[in-house]
Parts: C-alpha cells; sequence; structure tokens
C-alpha cells in the first residue's frame, strides 16, 4: 500500500472524554494510522477537492460574454451570480436622471418609469392672443395678449402610474377682431397652469394666467398692452417662470418662448403686425 506520509510522526488532539481513563495519552500517531484515515475518509467521495478548488467552485467563471458584469449572491444565499449593469441598478433601486419636456400642444399620457418615486415638474399656460379691431380705418389698433401662469412644484408618484399631461395650445391672432385665450397646462390633477388671455372688445385688457398660490414656486402670467396706430410695438404678457418670454418682434412668426403672449404693432391704417403666442410647456425631471 503506498503511503505518502510514511517515516512521520504526527500530532493530533486527543478526545478527552473517551481517553480520561486510559492513562496519559499519547500526542503522536503513526504515519500508517494517518494513511488508514484518510482511506477511510476519501472511501464514499467520488472527488476530493483541495480548499482552494472548493473556494474556486463558488464563483462564477469568467467569460467574455459576462464582461463588465457585477457579482453578488443568489437570492437563497448558497451560490454566487452574476448581474448586468441595468440589473444592478434595478437590484440597489438606482435610478438614472431623466427629463421629459412637452412642448407642443397635446393631451398625453404618461407612464412613471421603474424606481421613479418623486418628480419635479414644471408647467408653463399657453399665451394669449393678439387681437387687432377697426382695421382699414382711422381707428386702426391692435392688442398683445396675456402671457401664461407658471408653476412647479416636487410630487410624489408610484412606479407604473400613468398620468395625463395636457400642454395648453397658444391663442389665435385675431387680425380683424378678437384673439383666443391660450389653453391651460397640467400635470394630472396634481399641478395647472392657466393660459393667458386676449383682448375681447376694444379697451379690454388681456390679464395673464393664473398659478395655484400651493406650489412650491408660483407666477401669474404678465397682462398684454394696447399698440394704438403709429404707436410702438406692445410688447405682449411675460410668461411666468424661468423660461417664460414675451413675444416680441413682430417680423417673429411665432413666439420661441413657452407661454408668451402674442405681441402687436399697428403702424398705419392697414398695416398691422404681430408675433403669434407660444404655446404652453411640462416638464417633469426626476
Amino acid at each position: 500500500m503506498h503511503m505518502p506520509f510514511a517515516g512521520n510522526n504526527f500530532v493530533r488532539n486527543q478526545n478527552f472524554v473517551s481517553d480520561r481513563n486510559a492513562g496519559p495519552p499519547s500526542n503522536t500517531i503513526s504515519a500508517e494510522k494517518v494513511d488508514n484515515e484518510f482511506d477511510n475518509l476519501t472511501a464514499g467521495l467520488t472527488t476530493v477537492k483541495t480548499a482552494h478548488e472548493t473556494q474556486k467552485s463558488l464563483f462564477p467563471v469568467p467569460a467574455t460574454a459576462n464582461a463588465g458584469q457585477y457579482m453578488r449572491t443568489n437570492a437563497a444565499g448558497t451560490a454566487f451570480e452574476l448581474r448586468t449593469a441595468e440589473q444592478t441598478r434595478t437590484d440597489l433601486s438606482v435610478v438614472l436622471p431623466g427629463r421629459l419636456a412637452f412642448q407642443y400642444p397635446t393631451t398625453t399620457q404618461w407612464v412613471v418609469p421603474a424606481g421613479v418615486r418623486r418628480v419635479w415638474v414644471e408647467v408653463y399656460g399657453g399665451g394669449g392672443g393678439t387681437t387687432g379691431f377697426y382695421q382699414g380705418t382711422a381707428n386702426a389698433k391692435m392688442y398683445s395678449g396675456g402671457g401664461g401662469g407658471y408653476a412647479a412644484s416636487y410630487i410624489d408618484v408610484t412606479p407604473g402610474a400613468v398620468i395625463p399631461i395636457t400642454v395648453g395650445a397658444a391663442g389665435a391672432t385675431g387680425s380683424t377682431g378678437p384673439g383666443t385665450n391660450g389653453g391651460d397646462s397640467s400635470f394630472g390633477t396634481f399641478l395647472s397652469a392657466g393660459g393667458g388671455k386676449s383682448v375681447q372688445y376694444d379697451g379690454d385688457v388681456a390679464m395673464g394666467g393664473t398659478a395655484p398660490y400651493s406650489a412650491t414656486i408660483f407666477q401669474m402670467g404678465g397682462r398684454g398692452r394696447p399698440a394704438p396706430m403709429g404707436g410702438v410695438e406692445a410688447k405682449s404678457g411675460m410668461a411666468g417662470g424661468p423660461l417664460g418670454g414675451r413675444a416680441i418682434g413682430w417680423f417673429d412668426a411665432v413666439s420661441p418662448w413657452p407661454g408668451a403672449g402674442g405681441s402687436a404693432q399697428q403702424l398705419n391704417q392697414t398695416n398691422a403686425y404681430y408675433t403669434a403666442a407660444g404655446a404652453g410647456a411640462v416638464i417633469v425631471s426626476w
């Protein structure tokens, strides 16, 4: 029989309970006995692995296919497994920053992304349209429109929830009569901002859109102004909010600013100019 430990004696711990009455114990055992004990140990095993091999077998095998992946214990805690970056973000409830801007007149629905539980929402109402009266007469006159209101707040949401979003349209220009009011914008039932108004009769004032006092930040839209014949351009009502502006310059087709009221200028009886009002907007950030 092969005895790899021949010629050596080994120290072992004594079994105190069984040996306590046997007299002074020997602290060495023969090489033959060590071999016999190893034979007994391995007789019922199909494979005997070293500690290093046993430890290594617990880990996933590196490969090109799993490059850049992350390792974690499985749900049962019995083994390790690999996870992609996206899976790891889900595991850790990590949500990548995001931002959506709805800036064209529409009514749509937004599904809250996985992991998103709080959003910062900004709402701009549409701008009021320009109004023109008595065109072609000595009393020709134009009026600029009111700016849309603005509201912004943090809002708690539920992942997967469907939230309706409405972006208010810009008020239409009335070149020979009253224009139309700007449309209201809203984020579900959580937040809204009113559209700017348009002058409906000579001497009227185009009021700015409203905004809820309950919002974290709110600002009413600015009023429109009259533009009598031969006078300077009537600047439109200033829209509320950091992106809000006014429709300046009768040579522009449409205001580039969300919620801006339409501007106006009456040069003479037959020449009136304006910039069309700007539509509202809804911006969602997380």
